[in-house]
């Protein structure tokens, strides 16, 4: 999503028979991100990060403001909504109500 900030997140939901795993990595997986270089993706076990991270991916597989859907016919969407949904704004304000002691 780009907007003021280029939201480039790199987080990995999975469901394993039911239970979510969380993953943050340092690259995106595209090939040219997994050829010839080392990357790192390593899971989230907190349970108050890893609301945080579902949180915030939620967020941005809302967004109606500057969010699209990728059709894969070389097309973009904007997704519909009756109301606008900033996933930037959402963020800003779970990280600003997150204290990250309570995490640690």
């Amino acid at each position: 999503i780009v907007d003021r900030y280029l939201e480039h997140t790199r987080i990995y939901h999975f469901q394993n028979n039911g239970q979510p795993l969380i993953y943050l990595a340092s690259a995106d997986l595209m090939t040219r991100n997994l050829s010839k270089r080392i990357e790192v993706a390593f899971p989230i076990n907190n349970e108050r990060a890893r609301s945080l991270l579902l949180s915030q991916l939620n967020g941005q597989l809302q967004d109606n403001v500057k969010g699209r859907q990728a059709t894969g016919k070389k097309a973009n969407h904007m997704l519909p909504g009756k109301e606008s949904i900033s996933s930037q704004e959402k963020m800003f304000q779970l990280v600003s109500n997150y204290n990250v002691q309570d995490a640690i």
